[in-house]
């Protein structure tokens, strides 16, 4: 997706759940302290969180695969 300062490509997308159609987004990095990312990366990031609010579909940033 574009956003203000380049592409955004989230990592997880997942959309079926046994029957049901389950939207999430799931962006994984290393860390979740965004002061730790460089800056045009962490903006990006929030900038597609605020994307799929607006949509109504579940983001987070995650540092394992449990916490999808």
């Amino acid at each position: 997706m574009d956003t203000p300062i380049g592409t955004y490509n989230p990592d997880w997308a997942i959309v079926k759940h046994n029957d049901e159609t389950l939207y999430l987004v799931r962006e994984t990095k290393g860390t979740k302290d965004f002061l730790k990312l460089r800056n045009s990366e962490a903006d990006k990031v929030r900038c597609g969180q605020k994307h799929f609010e607006a949509l109504g579909v579940s983001f987070a940033v995650v540092v394992t695969a449990d916490e999808v």
